[in-house]
């Protein structure tokens, strides 16, 4: 059971400025949970991923989001 809430900071144009990983204690102690959470935040930082989609009108809305990255959405 590997969910990973990232908190996701974005400009105007929808470029990421910023993802944290939230849950820290977890990251100390579950490397499996570590790894996911470290390619997840990868993931949402690399430049060909972004910017995000977001509708200029709706920013205020999603300048800070948490996104929860789940592996096993993928499948």
């Amino acid at each position: 059971n590997i969910r990973v809430p990232i908190k996701i900071n974005v400009a105007r144009d929808g470029t990421v400025l910023k993802a944290e990983i939230q849950e820290k204690g977890r990251m100390a102690s579950d490397t499996a949970y570590r790894t996911a959470a470290e390619s997840a935040r990868r993931a949402v930082l690399d430049p060909n991923c972004s910017p995000l989609p977001i509708p200029p009108d709706k920013y205020e809305i999603f300048k800070e989001f948490v996104f929860n990255f789940d592996p096993k959405e993928m499948f």
